[in-house]
């Protein structure tokens, strides 16, 4: 995923983490997202899906979106 500021980048991490995923922060802007849990590819982008409509609706000032 893509974070529109690097300074929100660890803020997004421990959120992400927060949800059940594992993250690597590739670069300042961009991190990798994993499921911990066994799950389907399909189920666990619909998590992430949801879990990051609800931080762009608490943190409507930064973006964050998903690279593929």
């Amino acid at each position: 995923m893509s974070v529109s500021d690097p300074r929100i980048a660890t803020d997004v991490v421990a959120y992400i983490e927060r949800m059940g995923f594992s993250t690597r922060l590739l670069d300042d802007q961009t991190i990798e997202v994993a499921p911990r849990d066994v799950v389907s590819v399909e189920q666990a982008r619909l998590e992430l899906d949801l879990y990051l409509a609800l931080w762009r609706t608490l943190e409507e000032r930064h973006d964050v979106s998903l690279l593929a």
